[in-house]
């Protein structure tokens, strides 16, 4: 399965549709226990990191953020990493997405199974 988590702003912004962390959590646990394997698709190091760690070995990425907190659309090398995101993950049998994105959306159109993920309220948890 594939699972697209937009960055660190989105996901944990102000918005009126957010679970707490405690949801999110079990949430992943579900997944780690109904999937062998889990493609990772994200633009942020913090959640590429705790989703690697709450997950352990049964997340994949196409390339580990190492010298940035985010990946950022102005750069060739961050672009390029987002396009091969794009292409994994629109691939994938089933799509988890990050509600309101439309990376995520048109992953899913291209996968044809989405099923959507809202927002945390508490980002401090995952700060750690």
């Amino acid at each position: 399965i594939g699972l697209h988590i937009r960055s660190f702003e989105f996901l944990f912004g102000n918005r009126s549709e957010q679970q707490d962390s405690t949801l999110v959590h079990n949430f992943l646990q579900n997944i780690s226990d109904s999937y062998e394997k889990i493609f990772l698709a994200t633009d942020s190091r913090l959640v590429q990191n705790k989703i690697k760690e709450i997950l352990e070995n049964k997340v994949i990425v196409y390339k580990d953020i190492i010298n940035k907190d985010y990946l950022d659309r102005t750069s060739v090398e961050d672009f390029e990493h987002g396009l091969m995101d794009f292409y994994i993950l629109s691939n994938c049998k089933k799509i988890y997405g990050t509600k309101g994105s439309s990376y995520s959306h048109l992953a899913g159109l291209l996968c044809g199974n989405i099923e959507w993920i809202v927002g945390l309220q508490d980002a401090k948890e995952w700060e750690g």
